[in-house]
């Protein structure tokens, strides 16, 4: 979805006859080779990914 927007960003032209962007970057998809089920962050590991992020993120 995402190269969808950014193609589409590339493609779509304004009033002024500009795009939003002057090309889409390619993005590459890595397979996944191991992967875990998903589950809710603990309160230890909340605070350590919040403790990554700047302070207007939290």
């Amino acid at each position: 979805m995402a190269c969808q927007i950014l193609n589409y960003a590339e493609t779509w032209v304004d009033e002024y006859n500009l795009t939003w962007l002057a090309s889409a970057p390619k993005i590459k998809l890595f397979r996944v080779t191991e992967q875990k089920p998903a589950y809710p962050l603990d309160w230890d590991e909340q605070e350590r990914l919040f403790s990554y992020l700047a302070p207007h993120h939290i």
